[in-house]
């Protein structure tokens, strides 16, 4: 409701800009307004506070104190209510992305979940807790939340059936598959960038070096976990590619994991 809110007037958004406030603190305050609000209707709602961490994890932690209160707060209509907490990302600034640890972090954005109070002590309540042994991305959040809003209600919250898609791991230190990798890499990300209209605007893209490289085994393919330097805009970027019978394959799109600063200035959004 906070980003519809904004959207909708220029003077809301003026005021948050322009007040000795915090961005998060505000946005906590119209969520709060907005639970209350409505008694008897069932809502979902978002939002989005970005300002707190994205440029620097050292001014997370003074906030602390005010989820805190805010959830103690609000803890009669939370213990109601299905509640996602999570980043699109990890932390990429700050050369975190360097290390093998910030890369880890950046494609491993904090997640926690409550279910309500009714469903706590449940089977549903379990198999939440073995699930975080296991890889969860976004499209398993939308996954769960279509599930909430569409199939849980008519069996009563007790479907739990899932699926194990755990892959094996290994290592590879074959320098000529790097290099074909990183080609591959570069090609392909070029490629992204003349589907989307934008080649004109940016400059191509070429293999410069490895970060790490791990290969994986995937239902009889070689799945690689590529992480890449480029050149000229010397970023980090990482993707997966796939082996077959038929050759390599891009297995997903591309993340960028250090900081690009004005280098995205020319994708369309922008």
């Amino acid at each position: 409701p906070f980003d519809l809110r904004a959207r909708e007037s220029k003077n809301f958004t003026k005021s948050l800009w322009q007040s000795c406030s915090e961005p998060h603190l505000e946005m906590m305050d119209y969520m709060e307004k907005f639970m209350h609000s409505y008694p008897g209707t069932p809502k979902i709602a978002q939002i989005w506070p970005t300002t707190l961490a994205h440029e620097s994890l050292k001014a997370l932690y003074h906030a602390d104190e005010h989820f805190l209160k805010y959830f103690q707060k609000n803890r009669a209509i939370i213990d109601r209510s299905f509640m996602f907490f999570m980043g699109d990302h990890g932390p990429r600034r700050e050369g975190i992305g360097k290390v093998r640890l910030g890369q880890y972090e950046n494609l491993n954005p904090f997640l926690m979940v409550t279910i309500p109070s009714a469903y706590r002590g449940t089977p549903l309540h379990k198999q939440l807790r073995q699930k975080t042994f296991e890889l969860m991305t976004n499209f398993d959040v939308h996954a769960t939340l279509m599930d909430i809003l569409k199939m849980q209600p008519a069996s009563r919250f007790r479907d739990t059936s899932y699926r194990d898609m755990a892959p094996l791991s290994k290592g590879s230190s074959n320098e000529t598959t790097r290099t074909e990798l990183g080609e591959f890499f570069a090609k392909h990300l070029n490629l992204q960038l003349v589907k989307g209209g934008v080649m004109n605007k940016c400059q191509k893209q070429c293999y410069k070096e490895p970060s790490s490289i791990k290969q994986l085994l995937d239902h009889g393919d070689i799945l690689y976990e590529v992480i890449v330097y480029l050149t000229p805009s010397n970023g980090l970027f990482s993707a997966f590619i796939r082996r077959n019978e038929s050759g390599l394959a891009l297995g997903s799109g591309f993340t960028r994991l250090d900081r690009y600063g004005r280098q995205g200035d020319c994708l369309v959004g922008n």
